[in-house]
């Protein structure tokens, strides 16, 4: 048997630093905020850039509207990629990259000619970049809190609502002096800057080995159901990154808490030489990657398929008043300074929904799928109610509203998920709902553009919106009945296999 000190002699141990709780943490949040503010207060007022676009290239509101779609789109689909390329190569590198693809994006929208470039250009290249940007930073902010991590998130999420508030004047004042190319070229400058904050997203680890195989070890939680054993122990190690990928996909997690990495000889007589072996393509251990980011197994959980539909449906409606409200209130007479201050409005409102839900969700005594639920539900139903007045007062109580409640589904709907499926199962489980959010981002402000077109009035379009959130809202409730049905079958299961050790033991 090893003893202790010839554990010490054989293994040089290395430490990865812990959650700090703070520190330098703070300067990841700060960057978080403004990766927010920058990149949804931009896209959040896109319906004012929608009706000069609409205008100048003399295009259907279905198919300007695709614009939008495609990068809000492109964004969500893409950011499952972005945390399995964050793993593999850094937060850092791969936030700055994102952004300056998200800036070429931008800046080449404003030679655009046709509605097809701006497809490419401001829709395609600007949703992969951005959403190369996205999951980056708001997987550091996990990775350095711990404690602490609602309230980091939440500091950095209200960076939504405050770059709303703000943009929305800004890119009004632009299309007024410059006109929408010259918008597109200063937005896509704005862009550029978020390569500054990305690099600050430096990794979190204090010493490794540049040379050794290494093992990556454990300490052992109290809580097993939170926290499981990882699913590879020992690895090949050659380059910083790589061991920085797994010590921050433990962290963002939360499935294992790394405390130590040791440098094991043996574990590599055991093995082999394994820079012998033969090396995969570069794109197979992407694509690998890319997979291996997905547990399907959630969809056993008949919750998270509920869960999952409700997220579709009320994704379906969410960005399409952000890109109509503008043009809608316009028709009605508005002037369009007016119509951007609603955009400001659900900003705001919106922020300071995420600030006292968020607070409100945490007491103990708060149901936060009651709460989740019926804010949609009050949430679709002001939009459906929305046509039926047209003064500035109405449509600015309906932006309160909106932005208030819509702020909810941000604040709690990853919350919920890890309410549903316990922290083991909520980072895989939330790269699928985030792909299953972007394809309803895709689906949604097209389909209210082409009820524009066809009833001639956004009557139509509001109400489509605003019934598919209150379906979504109301799904939820049957959430339930399925975790009872869940917890019986698996009860049942669970005594099955005891009447089956008892019997196996009694032949024995």
């Amino acid at each position: 048997m090893v003893n202790a000190e010839d554990k010490t002699i054989k293994e040089s141990k290395i430490d990865i630093a812990r959650p700090t709780d703070g520190g330098y943490g703070w300067v990841v949040v700060f960057a978080a905020f403004m990766m927010n503010f920058i990149v949804f207060g931009i896209l959040n007022s896109s319906g004012i850039l929608f009706v000069e676009l609409s205008e100048e290239l003399q295009a259907g509101k279905a198919a300007t509207a695709w614009i939008s779609s495609i990068t809000f789109g492109t964004l969500f689909v893409s950011s499952p990629v972005s945390s399995a390329l964050s793993m593999r190569y850094g937060s850092r590198i791969i936030s700055i990259i994102g952004s300056l693809i998200a800036g070429i994006g931008f800046i080449s929208s404003g030679f655009a000619e046709s509605i097809y470039f701006l497809y490419i250009s401001l829709g395609l290249v600007s949703g992969i970049g951005l959403g190369l940007v996205y999951l980056p930073f708001v997987v550091s902010v996990g990775i350095y809190f711990e404690k602490r991590t609602s309230f980091a998130m939440g500091i950095s999420v209200c960076g939504t609502g405050v770059g709303t508030f703000v943009c929305s004047p800004i890119v009004e004042g632009l299309l007024n002096e410059y006109g929408w190319k010259g918008t597109t070229l200063i937005l896509g400058g704005i862009v550029l800057n978020l390569a500054v904050f990305g690099s600050l997203l430096r990794p979190h680890v204090k010493h490794f080995d540049n040379n050794q195989n290494i093992c990556l070890s454990k300490e052992r939680n109290s809580h097993p159901d939170f926290y499981s054993e990882p699913q590879n122990v020992a690895y090949g190690i050659n380059s910083n990154n790589f061991l920085f990928e797994e010590t921050e996909k433990c962290l963002a997690n939360k499935q294992t808490r790394p405390s130590a990495i040791y440098k094991s000889n043996s574990r590599l007589k055991e093995k082999g030489d394994l820079d012998n072996l033969p090396k995969e393509h570069t794109c197979t251990r992407i694509l690998k990657s890319a997979l291996s980011y997905y547990d399907f197994s959630s969809f056993k959980n008949f919750s998270f398929i509920i869960f999952l539909f409700s997220n579709f449906f009320i994704m379906l409606g969410m960005n399409a008043p952000y890109i109509y409200l503008p043009d809608r209130s316009q028709e009605k007479g508005v002037s369009k300074s007016d119509s951007a201050i609603f955009i400001s409005v659900i900003g705001i409102a919106n922020m300071a929904g995420r600030i006292v839900i968020g607070w409100f969700a945490d007491q103990k005594w708060v149901n936060r799928l009651l709460l989740y639920g019926t804010s949609m539900v009050v949430c679709g139903t002001a939009t459906v109610i929305n046509p039926l007045d047209d003064s500035v007062e109405y449509l600015m109580v309906y932006s309160v509203i909106y932005g208030w409640f819509s702020g909810v589904f941000i604040c709690l709907y990853a919350i919920i998920l890890i309410d549903l499926l316990g922290l083991q199962k909520f980072s895989n489980a939330l790269g699928i709902v985030v792909m299953v959010q972007g394809i309803a981002s895709f689906i949604g402000p097209p389909a209210a553009g082409w009820l524009y077109s066809k009833t001639g009035n956004y009557n139509t379009s509001f109400y489509a919106i605003g019934a598919v959130e209150i379906f979504g809202g109301l799904l939820v409730s049957f959430i339930p009945l399925a975790r009872k049905y869940f917890i019986k079958q698996t009860l049942k299961l669970d005594t099955e296999c005891e009447v089956i050790e008892i019997h196996t033991g009694d032949n024995s």
